[in-house]
């Protein structure tokens, strides 16, 4: 029915469009910031927006080959999150726990920070 594979490609869709919107957030929040480096920290923080985009649309053009759908997520409780997925007609979702959602999210961000032990 859905594979691993397809399954990750759904989760990486999910946690890319959330660490855009993170990365989005922090610029507008650094751009306010009263900080002496301003330039190197903005040229960081822009390459890695453009390098996630860049990845984001791979992803999508991985799901529309597969036949992969995503929906938004809805929130369940303050604790959880649902996403229900598509796969060439076969329906699943994820449940992520907003912690460990953000500690995904962080990780997947320390991978583009050349940081060890990202994912």
């Amino acid at each position: 029915m859905i594979s691993e594979e397809e399954k990750d490609i759904a989760t990486d869709y999910i946690l890319l469009g959330i660490l855009i919107e993170q990365i989005e957030d922090d610029l507008k929040t650094f751009h306010e910031a009263p900080v002496k480096l301003y330039e190197p920290y903005n040229n960081l923080l822009e390459s890695i927006l453009k390098e996630v985009r860049r990845d984001l649309t791979i992803t999508k053009a991985k799901m529309k080959e597969q036949g992969i759908k995503v929906l938004s997520g809805i929130p369940i409780n303050e604790d959880f999150i649902e996403y229900k997925y598509y796969v060439r007609g076969y329906n699943a979702q994820f449940h992520f726990f907003n912690a460990a959602l953000r500690n995904y999210v962080t990780k997947k961000m320390g991978t583009y920070l050349g940081i060890p032990g990202s994912y």
